[in-house]
């Protein structure tokens, strides 16, 4: 839900500009300058609080997403090392379903951790639909407004987006695509490692 507030961000940003290039083709200039300072004030304001939402939304979501980090790779070694140490023969059924439930637990992992990270691509997008709002057509500081650079306001506006939010688990790990993979890699060297050293 997060990532979607963002992408409707960039979509104002897109529609911004569109909407000042139609009004600067119909020889509107000022009423194109008004408009764009006053879009870009909003836009701004809009995205300073869904940065002022990433922290309740870590509290929310990345301790348990942490969790299943975890429980995700340790249930895999623990089933995976159950079927190829067992002494006596294991029928293909119970095979079978422990592989698809390991497979489903991560695909379910990945589904998490790639939401996570979609996060911080769709807010790194925000730079570009910022950057070509249309500000270098217009004059500096509208007459309408002189007390507001718009030169200076796109500048602020980059500078805050250039540092998208990156969803941690515990502060320390990245939630995204390449925690999953490295998780996964990290489960099987584990798994591995102990069916090497009981062999």
């Amino acid at each position: 839900m997060y990532r979607y507030k963002f992408i409707t961000l960039r979509k104002y940003f897109e529609n911004l500009r569109n909407d000042f290039f139609t009004l600067i083709d119909r020889k509107e200039v000022e009423l194109a300058t008004e408009k764009l300072a006053n879009g870009l004030v909003e836009g701004i304001k809009m995205h300073s609080s869904l940065i002022r939402l990433k922290p309740d939304i870590d509290n929310a979501f990345a301790s348990v997403l942490a969790i299943q980090v975890f429980e995700s790779s340790s249930v895999a070694i623990f089933l995976l090392l159950q079927i190829s140490l067992s002494d006596e023969a294991i029928p293909l059924v119970v095979i079978l379903n422990t592989v698809i439930f390991i497979f489903s637990f991560f695909i379910l992992l990945g589904l998490c951790l790639c939401n996570a990270g979609e996060i911080t691509y769709q807010a790194s997008q925000l730079t570009d639909a910022i950057f070509y709002c249309g500000w270098q057509s217009c004059p500096p500081r509208p007459k309408s407004a002189p007390n507001r650079n718009i030169r200076k306001m796109v500048l602020l506006a980059i500078m805050q987006a250039q540092r998208p939010p990156v969803m941690k688990a515990f502060e320390v790990l990245e939630l995204n695509y390449a925690t999953y993979i490295q998780v996964v890699r990290t489960t099987y060297s584990i798994f591995t490692l102990f069916y090497a050293q009981n062999t």
